[in-house]
């Protein structure tokens, strides 16, 4: 069976470095040491972002990212009606109430329609970078200076990746990171880093990760939850973002073969949209009948994804309903990611390619 992920090949590449340096993540301080500074400075170098605080996971990030930006109760947050719940929950579970907005073509949200939905309860915008790629980040930038909104940049499945030259990790007041088995820089355990330029959100963010204060002899300054980074995860964290450039170049690879593979076909797949350099994150292919073409791809050694199921603006978190969610609706129905990571072998990907031409049509 092709796998979405496949950790076994991950272990196999840092095993023996993991294992010899694991010791030094166990021993003495555990949280918040040495492997935690070090996946902080690089990521600060990677990007040029300010500041960089390593969390528990992405969702723990967000979570940051929203108090850290005094969001609660009485707010409203902008967000996309499509992709992976932890992008919106968040919103709802410090008070503030989603304001879901449907998507384009590519999955992403659509950008025209931002300022439609923008009222004297707006206070800020999450855009998600589904896929590897984004939506018109300069665009929705601009809105957010305009309207003196918090600009939240969920890049869980985006960082890394380009738009219109600029890295997508550069966007937003603050950006969100996410590791585990399923990302670009791939992990065995989740973990999440938030990187921003603000020394105020950086002084809130450091005490917010730790209860609100910086120890135990210190005062409790605000509101916040325990996140503190995990020596042994940063240390897996660390290892892999040393051969993240060249996992995002095998992405591209198998994503040109992919995309040159399915036009031939007249294969029916999500295009990357304009002016973005995508990392690969995802791979979708839509079928008329999806579900159907989920179990006949399993039956065939192909292991898919249904990626995303979920409405949010017509379920149990819209307190705000949305009535226009075509594009929601057809990816909700049509779309299945397969296998798209760096340890994909040239045989699998064959593989792939040839299953899915063959139920092109289900």
């Amino acid at each position: 069976m092709i796998k979405p992920v496949n950790s076994d090949r991950l272990y196999d590449l840092i095993e023996e470095e993991y294992l010899d340096l694991l010791p030094t993540a166990l021993r003495g301080k555990t949280f918040d040491d040495q492997y935690t500074a070090k996946c902080e400075t690089l990521i600060k170098k990677k990007t040029g972002r300010k500041h960089a605080f390593m969390c528990h996971s992405g969702t723990a990030g967000l979570t940051l990212a929203m108090l850290a930006g005094d969001i609660g109760p009485g707010d409203e947050v902008i967000c996309p009606n499509y992709g992976y719940v932890a992008s919106v929950n968040q919103i709802g579970v410090v008070g503030a109430v989603p304001r879901y907005i449907d998507v384009d073509l590519h999955g992403h949200i659509n950008v025209d329609l931002i300022e439609k939905h923008i009222n004297k309860k707006t206070k800020g915008i999450v855009v998600v970078g589904l896929y590897g790629d984004n939506p018109d980040l300069e665009k929705i930038t601009a809105i957010a200076k305009k309207h003196k909104l918090y600009l939240i940049n969920d890049a869980a499945q985006s960082y890394f990746s380009y738009y219109n030259g600029k890295m997508c990790d550069t966007f937003g007041d603050v950006a969100v990171y996410s590791f585990g088995r399923n990302k670009v820089c791939c992990t065995f355990v989740t973990c999440g880093c938030i990187v921003t330029d603000s020394d105020t959100l950086a002084y809130k963010i450091k005490r917010m990760r730790t209860n609100g204060k910086t120890g135990r002899d210190s005062d409790i300054e605000y509101l916040g939850i325990n996140s503190q980074p995990h020596e042994d995860k940063c240390l897996q964290v660390w290892l892999s973002l040393q051969q993240v450039d060249k996992w995002i170049e095998r992405r591209h690879v198998i994503g040109k073969i992919y995309d040159y593979e399915f036009t031939k076909a007249e294969v029916n797949f999500r295009r990357v949209p304009p002016k973005n350099l995508s990392v690969r994150q995802k791979y979708a292919v839509f079928f008329k009948d999806r579900d159907t073409a989920y179990k006949k791809m399993m039956r065939n050694g192909v292991e898919c994804q249904k990626h995303y199921r979920d409405n949010f603006g017509t379920g149990v978190l819209a307190k705000n309903k949305i009535k226009n969610h075509h594009n929601t609706t057809f990816y909700n129905n049509s779309s299945l990611s397969i296998p798209m990571h760096s340890f994909l072998y040239d045989s699998e990907v064959e593989k792939v390619v040839s299953i899915v031409k063959k139920f092109k049509n289900v």
